[in-house]
């Protein structure tokens, strides 16, 4: 079982949702709301898209942070390909999720050190929320996550594409069977 936290009125006068604080009227209830439909969203495409426990072998022997990370980041753009897929209707609220949670973070190029500068941006760039800064310090490195996340999603919707292909293929076989029966 897992307990999402709920909205909460704070002071009389915030709406506090996973340390998100925003004011107590209509936009900041549209704003709460939103993100809290998001996280049952995103926790419900990752109980119908996600295996975890497919990771297990190729994590062994890996640094786990590193490797949560990892599959933490395919495993999102693989939910929000499922998403597109087939409940479209639920990534308005995903994305406005994503963008809230942005604009929470320090800049990107201020993290250091720069592994987890560039787990980070890895991280913006998979929930399409990523923009270079352009400075020349770190132009080498945004173009080497645009291209990471890229790749990234390209590979996840394969995957998902081919599923569904798959997925489609067993369901018109059972139909001629049925029908023939």
């Amino acid at each position: 079982m897992v307990k999402l936290p709920t909205p909460r009125i704070v002071e009389e006068k915030f709406y506090q949702l996973h340390g998100l604080y925003t004011d107590l009227d209509s936009d900041g209830w549209d704003t709460t709301w939103r993100n809290y439909r998001a996280s049952l969203f995103h926790l419900s495409l990752h109980a119908a898209f996600s295996d975890f426990k497919a990771y297990g072998p190729w994590a062994k022997g890996k640094d786990i942070a590193a490797a949560t990370f990892a599959v933490s980041l395919v495993e999102d753009v693989n939910i929000t390909a499922g998403a597109k897929a087939k409940w479209a209707g639920v990534l308005a609220d995903l994305a406005h999720a994503n963008y809230t949670s942005a604009l929470r973070l320090p800049e990107p190029d201020d993290v250091e050190p720069s592994a987890l500068r560039f787990a980070a941006k890895a991280l913006l760039a998979s929930a399409g929320v990523f923009l270079s800064s352009g400075a020349n310090i770190v132009r080498d490195e945004d173009d080497e996550v645009s291209a990471l996340a890229a790749t990234v999603g390209t590979k996840v919707e394969e995957a998902v594409n081919s599923k569904a292909r798959k997925g489609r293929r067993f369901w018109r076989r059972l139909r001629k069977m049925s029908i023939r029966q």
